[in-house]
């Protein structure tokens, strides 16, 4: 059986990237993100890949709301996945705190597809993309993050994850080693 990683795409949702945006990325190169993110999702369901997409979700009492500016409350548009980056057919995992390790399907479900390696795009590194990323190598996962796919908040902070993950033993790559699968 061949164990191939499966593309992790975390919250790539309109209260983020739409038009109302509540908290949108300061990526340098936010105009060219979405559109480099839907090439690599292409490319990998192209291949026969598995590509997972996660949802932030923060229920409408929910203290998160206010960190988030209400940006993926329930029950609002902010909470929907962009629909040019989302493909029909495949798994979507929502969960209610930064870590998507705290929904449990998410999990079983690496596992019961042989998954252990998985590829993280998305936003934000300061929170759901690192969580993720640090608990799936502290689980045993090989973790690769495409650094110039990762959205961030705080320039300089995200430079200081990326050292750390570099440190934790999480593979960094820029998309371009992903474009020839």
């Amino acid at each position: 059986m061949k164990h191939e990683p499966a593309l992790v795409v975390m919250d790539i949702q309109e209260g983020f990237f739409g038009e109302k945006a509540k908290l949108p990325i300061h990526n340098e190169d936010k105009n060219s993100f979405l559109d480099d993110i839907s090439e690599l999702v292409g490319t990998w369901t192209k291949n026969g890949r598995d590509v997972i997409y996660v949802r932030t979700i923060y229920g409408k009492w929910s203290p998160l709301n206010f960190f988030t500016k209400s940006a993926v409350k329930a029950g609002t548009e902010g909470a929907s996945l962009i629909s040019s980056i989302y493909r029909k057919g495949f798994p979507v995992f929502d969960k209610n705190t930064p870590n998507i390790f705290t929904n449990p399907d998410f999990e079983k479900y690496l596992q019961e597809t042989h998954h252990k390696e998985i590829v993280i795009c998305g936003v934000f590194i300061e929170y759901c993309v690192s969580r993720a990323a640090f608990t799936a190598r502290n689980k045993g996962y090989k973790v690769s993050v495409i650094k110039d796919l990762v959205g961030y908040r705080n320039k300089d902070r995200f430079v200081a994850i990326l050292k750390k993950m570099e440190k934790a033993g999480i593979t960094l790559n820029g998309k371009d080693k992903y474009k020839n699968l």
